[in-house]
């Protein structure tokens, strides 16, 4: 049936007009006559940088008190603003003073040591057990402080706490936010104490402006039964439930990437009081009272029998690779698979970045004695471990390059590969008919192992043009651990005269291979234009040589010695090529630099000694740097590395009571014999870090001394060795039975040091009234030669809402300075707001007049042409609009009608509204019910009585709002055979529109390329 054609023909000539309206605005809006450019900029005022104050800071580190601050909601009583729980005390924080709640079993008379400068470490913190606990409060109150210093709290940590107390739901405390760091403003003119978290330690620090007078700080103690200094200068607060040790304060200076010492004491004065005296400084530099070093942990390792830490290393994520020796049955990790077979086995352990756990711990030996002498891991997880073994069945793989025992041997080297699971993927025996054994090594990226040690064996295995054919007491092999027999050893070599040793390996970039070691020969090969050609005397030297690739030449080969005993312990690399070798020497003529930090001996039996050699053949000039570190005593160099910034890092042990040291975290010798730790700055001129470790009986001996390993940012320093300590000093222990105490005999211990390489502050900014901005001012200091860009960022916390916003509005990145470079944070807040325009469906309305008053217009005109021509153009229009639309102005043949929808939707229920804020919010809907053949076409939203949006689905988006304005909302459903009525109004009141009054953390963080990153946190305030 056709329909009719009238009306659809009137219908299609009516859609012109819509056309011809968007034509005539087009007309308007591309016409050169109505084009006008305003162009406008918003002036920004830039802060002017403001000279940092040189800051002094007196710290005391409180090891294993916890990270986290809780505000007192009531949980306990009503004078304390903040508290921090930790084994065997709570740290209550006042309006004036701070209270250690300490408890104690009676039958303990162990001491809770502060170590650092001034820091606390949970040393023999009392045990749980049955005798009777004893209870003390200890409160330390500044002496003369400003009793009405402002607190606050910092840096929200993830996590709340909760306390449901008695059976009163009012009385109870549900989300207590923990905080890093609580802050007292001037409690003293121009100084701040700020009590924070670092790892496992709480410190408070005491920040002294430039020409503030830091004489006044000073502590007044009650409830202590005795207050002493002994012979090391440490302080000692007796209580009933205990001691309380704070070690010596240390104080030096920043100057050219070099640490200056200033002398720091503690004095003791009447009425339980303490104060700080300091020595000569620069008041007009930043004093650092307190190491920048820390413990991060320090943990034994080992079981009832005796244990060595030979060798450590640590992969990308920071955990620790160790291995060494044990006798002990029940060493960590032992199991009924797992378990000691020999006297003595080698162990191989895994230890988390922040030592809280062991990710693996394996026993590898036979039935005699097996040493772990050298560890490396790759990037994949896998550990490559060489020692040496007596067991004729010590563990090999298929396809090893040597399965057994050599026969007539009394001992032989290994190498053995472990999967990131600890399981042997590899291992195989590396020896002749004698004694044979690898004491360092090497790991290139191709996964090759360079192993390096002593021999005796006159048939070692040596591959085809050996460096050296003849038997000697050193070698250097290369093997990779494929599983491919005698093809694994990819070469190796004698080295050195009988009785010589190789004790320590490194590659450079290229893979040339540099070794060290202790020579009697004077015959050693040297190289032309080496450092030192000829022998030095007495009864050894220390040697430097280099290999190339191919194990087939000497690149570069040196003796390095005086006229006494001089042996090379250990060797690391550069990027560059240089090599830093440590060791031991009695001569008093050992080869030392005009700038080196130590040029003499200190007169013991032997000192340490540090050399940095550039191979480049040039005689003298090779000697980049070379000095002594030593005491009156005897101090041997075993291990050796270096950091990205070319510090050197080195380990061994030493009696010295005066052994050098720099902002030392144990600044005194603990018993007969010490390990010690000590980082040299780039030039081998100045201590960096320098101290002691260990407990009251020997660290690091029976010809064990121990070994070292840094990362590249020199940000983590891994330590391990053993003791035969029961009071060697430890840190947030592996939590294992008896994790922090020896478990008898000797134990290993592994210790992570953390050093910051730059530092962040920020100023408080200063209060403001929403609408108005404040400026933080940042302080980026470097240490140690740090000199890399830092990326400044930064967010805003707190519970109202619109947040301030903040951005970085000074130098970004910046370089840190020993002195301090200078950034600027600017914090924006957000004032009362006004009505903003919101298009509506009257936009579309206008545009019919508009249309209307265009073609007017060119009706009007008194130009003939231009009339003509517009009208030609409109008539254009018509025709080509007329064209388009006369297919559908057509007939179409008779079709059956489709069913109909007779019912209109039912109203929509549950209008809602959400994320209301200033100016805008959310709406949402419950869809409504259609009859049969109907579907919902759209939904109409009213504000106010005015149709809003027409959206298709069940919520809208409505913005443009007015702050603190209150609209009513409601909604109607269309489907094809009608609209639904109005739903029930929703009432919905906008935001103010300003940011509300209150305290807002700014979180401001400067990162490093190498993603190394501090933080700082300031409070604004919104009045």
């Amino acid at each position: 049936m056709l329909k009719p054609s009238a009306p659809r023909g009137w219908v299609c000539a009516f859609c012109t007009v819509p056309v011809l309206a968007v034509v005539a605005i087009a007309l308007l809006a591309f016409s050169p006559a109505s084009r006008h450019t305003t162009a406008s900029a918003k002036g920004i005022r830039a802060s002017q940088p403001v000279t940092p104050a040189a800051r002094g800071r007196v710290q005391a580190h409180f090891a294993a008190l916890p990270l986290a601050f809780e505000e007192n909601k009531g949980q306990t009583d009503a004078q304390v603003e903040y508290m921090a729980r930790g084994n065997g005390y709570t740290l209550f924080l006042t309006a004036n003073d701070a209270v250690f709640s300490l408890h104690s079993a009676s039958a303990a008379s162990k001491i809770s040591t502060i170590r650092s400068g001034t820091q606390l470490r949970a040393k023999n913190l009392p045990k749980q057990s049955n005798t009777q606990e004893s209870t003390a409060a200890v409160r330390m109150q500044l002496a003369g402080g400003n009793a009405q210093a402002k607190i606050s709290a910092s840096g929200q940590l993830p996590g709340k706490s909760n306390y449901f107390i008695g059976n009163d739901p009012s009385k109870w405390q549900t989300d207590v936010a923990h905080y890093a760091r609580v802050s007292y403003q001037d409690v003293y003119p121009g100084i701040n104490l700020a009590f924070h978290g670092a790892q496992r330690q709480v410190e408070f620090d005491f920040v002294v402006a430039a020409g503030a007078n830091p004489a006044p700080i000073g502590f007044h103690f009650t409830g202590v039964q005795n207050i002493k200094t002994d012979d090391s200068g440490n302080l000692v607060v007796s209580s009933a439930a205990g001691d309380v040790l704070l070690h010596k304060p240390v104080a030096y200076q920043e100057q050219n990437g070099a640490r200056q010492p200033v002398d720091a004491q503690f004095i003791l004065r009447a009425n339980n009081q303490v104060s700080f005296d300091l020595g000569n400084y620069d008041h007009n530099r930043e004093l650092v009272i307190d190491p920048s070093v820390s413990v991060e942990y320090s943990t034994y390792l080992g079981g009832s029998g005796d244990d060595e830490g030979e060798a450590i290393t640590f992969d990308s994520g920071g955990n620790a690779y160790v291995t060494g020796n044990t006798q002990s049955a029940n060493f960590p990790g032992f199991s009924s698979t797992n378990k000691l077979v020999g006297v003595t086995n080698v162990f191989v352990t895994k230890i988390k970045a922040d030592g809280s756990g062991l990710i693996y711990s394996v026993y590898i030996g036979g039935s005699g004695n097996d040493n772990g002498n050298g560890i490396a891991v790759n990037s994949s997880g896998d550990a490559f471990v060489v020692g040496a073994t007596t067991s004729s069945n010590f563990p090999h793989t298929t396809g090893a390059f040597q399965t057994a025992l050599a026969i007539g041997a009394t001992g032989n080297a290994f190498v053995s590969k472990l999967n990131p699971t600890g399981g042997i993927v590899y291992s195989t025996y590396l020896g002749g008919n004698g004694a044979d054994a690898a004491l360092g090594m090497a790991l290139d990226s191709g996964g090759n192992v360079y192993a390096v040690g002593a021999t005796s064996s006159t048939n070692f295995p040596t591959t085809a043009s050996p460096l050296q054919a003849s038997a000697g007491g050193g070698f250097v092999s290369k093997l990779s651990p494929l599983g491919n027999g005698a093809s694994d050893l990819v070469y190796s070599s004698y080295l050195g005269g009988i009785g010589d040793s190789v004790a320590g390996a490194a590659l450079d970039w290229s893979d040339d291979l540099f070794v060290t070691g202790q020579t009697s020969d004077s015959s050693f090969h040297t190289t032309t234009g080496a450092y030192q050609t000829v022998y030095g005397g007495g009864s050894s030297d220390a040697f430097v040589t280099v290999i190339n690739p191919a194990g087939n030449g000497f690149v570069y080969s040196t003796f390095l010695g005086g006229s006494g005993l001089d042996a090379g312990g250990g060797i690391a690399v550069d990027a560059t090529g240089n090599a830093y070798i440590t060791g031991l020497t009695e001569s008093t003529n050992f080869p030392v630099s005009s700038s080196s930090y130590q040029k003499t001996n200190a007169g013991g039996n032997s000192d340490a000694f540090v050399t940095k050699l550039t191979p480049a053949g040039n005689g003298a000039a090779d000697l980049a740097y070379s000095t002594y570190l030593g005491g009156s005593g005897a101090d041997f160099g075993a291990s050796i590395a270096v950091d990205g910034s070319n510090n050197a890092y080195v380990t061994g042990q030493t009696d010295s009571a005066n052994f050098p040291t720099a902002s030392a975290t144990q600044p005194s010798l603990g018993g007969s014999k010490d390990a010690f730790v000590t980082e040299l700055n780039s030039a081998g001129s100045q201590l960096v870090f320098s101290t002691y470790l260990g407990g009251s009986a020997d660290e690091d001996d029976a010809g064990n001394f121990g070994a070292i390993a840094v990362d590249v940012p020199g940000d983590s320093i891994y330590v391990t060795g053993n003791t035969a300590s029961t009071d060697f000093p430890t840190q947030a222990p592996y939590p294992y039975a008896g994790g922090n105490a020896n478990a008898g005999g000797n134990d290993a211990f592994v210790v992570k040091y953390a050093q910051p390489a730059f530092s962040l502050t920020a100023t408080a900014p200063a209060a403001v009234s929403a609408g108005a901005s404040s400026t933080s001012t940042v302080t980026l200091t470097s240490f140690n030669g740090y000199s890399s860009p830092v990326t400044l960022s930064c967010t805003v916390t707190g519970t109202g809402s619109p947040l301030p916003g903040c951005s970085v509005t000074g130098t970004n990145p910046q370089t840190p300075t020993p002195g301090g470079a200078i950034s600027t944070v600017t914090i924006t807040t957000t004032g009362p707001g006004g009505s903003l325009l919101r298009p509506g469906k009257f936009f579309y309305a206008i545009w019919l007049p508009i249309a209307g008053l265009s073609l007017a217009g060119m009706g009007f005109s008194t130009s003939r042409p231009r009339r003509k021509q517009m009208f030609g153009l409109l008539i254009l229009g018509i025709v080509l609009t007329g064209l388009l639309l006369m297919p559908a102005c057509g007939g179409g043949s008779s079709t059956t009608p489709p069913p109909t929808c007779a019912t209109a939707p039912t109203v929509p229920t549950g209008l809602a509204a959400s994320g209301t804020t200033s100016t805008a919010t959310t709406l949402n809907w419950t869809a409504s019910t259609v009859g049969a053949n109907c579907s919902v076409t759209k939904y109409t939203v009213y504000q106010n009585g005015t149709a809003i949006g027409s959206p298709t689905t069940n919520t809208l988006n409505v913005t443009g709002l007015t702050p603190s304005t209150q609209y009513s909302f409601t909604v109607s459903a269309t489907d094809s055979a009608g609209a639904s009525a109005q739903s029930s109004a929703l009432s919905v009141t906008t935001g103010s529109g300003a940011t509300p009054s209150g305290s807002y953390t700014i979180t401001i963080t400067g990162t490093d390329a190498s993603n190394r990153s501090q933080s700082s946190q300031v409070t604004l305030t919104v009045n």
